[in-house]
């Protein structure tokens, strides 16, 4: 019997605050920190970092992909990061935070123009 490569997946990974992870996809979206795939992130107007993994083993990928829904396996963000570590770039590949001139308070039912 021949040994039979371990399958493996490329991941892109948003962490936030001091590395707690919050989300990783497959897709190449990801990889971008002003793209829509991290939106909701953006909306909530937290700094946050893209990483790449890579060679990660499929039965991981697909834990690191369901961390932060009801389906996630680790404890929270930190364990998802450990678990990660080995496969993480050193190197990110983005950064997303807030403009300080944003007006994080404006009210988002205000109309942005004069109605007649």
């Amino acid at each position: 019997m021949g040994h039979r490569p371990q399958k493996t997946k490329t991941l892109y990974a948003a962490l936030i605050g001091d590395g707690y992870l919050y989300g990783a996809t497959e897709d190449s979206l990801g990889s971008s920190a002003t793209n829509s795939y991290w939106m909701g992130l953006r909306l909530d107007r937290e700094p946050f970092e893209i990483f790449k993994l890579s060679r990660v083993p499929e039965d991981l990928a697909e834990k690191l992909i369901v961390q932060g829904t009801s389906d996630q396996e680790f404890s929270d963000g930190y364990d998802a990061t450990r678990a990660a570590a080995p496969y993480m770039s050193k190197k990110r590949l983005d950064y997303w935070q807030p403009d300080e001139d944003d007006d994080a308070d404006a009210d988002a039912d205000e109309i942005p123009w004069d109605e007649d």
